[in-house]
């Protein structure tokens, strides 16, 4: 089947006296108006694609798991004509079978918001998605019992001290009456707790290596981006975008930061993924930053994450990455000729000149 397929390959180059390479450099011809050169190259995509597939039905056959070449294969599907969402979804494909999440839900995104989308991404983003969650949920019920245990040895302790001292061990109150003409400040022992396990976990965050932090702000930042994709679990959305933040602002704490230009970049297009994923219908395409936005709590972790010119200061580089051949290139096929991304990554400058 290989064979035959890359036969088929060298037939259409030497029919529509065409060289593939010339399409598959990262400066490629663009494909618009060539006539049936342009149909020749759609089905070398597809036939790029068949190859990849054929490829990774190999490894699985063989028990193994090198798909580099079924990589390379859709690597080039995609070159020939980025507008079709199909490579994508091969590459998130390969990124499941590497468990590498976050690099499957980009693919899969890149797969939904491309010219011609493939819509069985979608169903695919949901299991993603679903796993995430659940993930998630384990993670954070297991923190917080581990939290209930020190809170619980650390109260019988206060309690052991009291007795030791005379006390009879139990808490004391202190009622204190409002001022005339102001509103009585009322906290509650819940709101209390909840803050101080907030600070228990930062000061966690500070005692792991860059790889745990790592891994729980993926699992978190899956999780959020979750329910911003489903519309689901939206009564905890802010108490998990928060935890995601933290857990964002401590990895930015390690030197050197544990995120390189390629996983910036996806981070940044997954955002956008997530704005444009919630943008209000029936609008009019020009209007102003914030007004597309449906609910504004829902994207404020996405706006935070890279548009905040602290970050951006400490991490010295997206300035330059921003404006690379790579980052371009993949933003305007994300981007488009949309007023709203044009009028965000204006603002965005702005921010990062400040």
């Amino acid at each position: 089947g290989t064979t035959y397929f890359e036969k088929l390959l060298e037939a259409l180059e030497q029919t529509y006296k065409l060289k593939l390479e010339t399409f598959l450099s990262p400066n490629n011809v663009s494909t618009k108006g060539l006539g049936f050169t342009g149909l020749a190259l759609v089905s070398a995509q597809k036939i790029f694609i068949f190859l990849g597939d054929l490829a990774r039905y190999k490894e699985q056959v063989n028990e193994t798991s090198n798909f580099g070449k079924s990589r390379q294969c859709y690597i080039k599907a995609h070159q020939l004509n980025p507008k079709n969402g199909r490579p994508y979804n091969q590459l998130a494909i390969l990124a499941v079978y590497a468990r590498r999440k976050l690099d499957a839900v980009y693919y899969y995104m890149r797969s939904l918001m491309a010219s011609n989308p493939f819509q069985s991404a979608r169903e695919s983003l949901l299991s993603l998605f679903d796993e995430s969650r659940k993930k998630y949920e384990q993670a954070e019920r297991k923190r917080r019992e581990e939290h209930d245990v020190k809170n619980r040895e650390r109260m019988k302790e206060k309690e052991g001290a009291g007795m030791e001292s005379g006390g009879n061990g139990l808490r004391r109150e202190y009622w204190v009456h409002p001022e005339a003409g102001r509103p009585r400040l009322h906290i509650t022992t819940s709101t209390v707790q909840e803050q101080r396990r907030n600070d228990s976990e930062e000061e966690e965050l500070t005692t792991l290596s860059s790889v745990e932090v790592n891994k729980r702000f993926i699992t978190s930042y899956l999780h959020v981006h979750g329910k911003l994709f489903t519309k689901v679990g939206m009564e905890t959305f802010q108490e998990a975008a928060l935890q995601m933040l933290r857990e964002f602002r401590a990895l930015l704490q390690h030197s050197p930061v544990p995120l390189n230009a390629n996983r910036f970049l996806q981070l940044l297009a997954l955002n956008m993924f997530a704005i444009e994923n919630t943008q209000l219908k029936g609008k009019s395409n020009h209007v102003t930053f914030y007004s597309f936005i449906p609910d504004l709590r829902q994207v404020t972790t996405a706006l935070y994450i890279f548009a905040q010119p602290s970050s951006w200061d400490d991490l010295t580089f997206p300035q330059k990455f921003l404006h690379s051949k790579t980052c371009k290139r993949t933003l305007q096929q994300i981007i488009g000729t949309s007023f709203e991304w044009r009028t965000y990554f204006y603002r965005l400058t702005l921010l990062n000149n400040e």
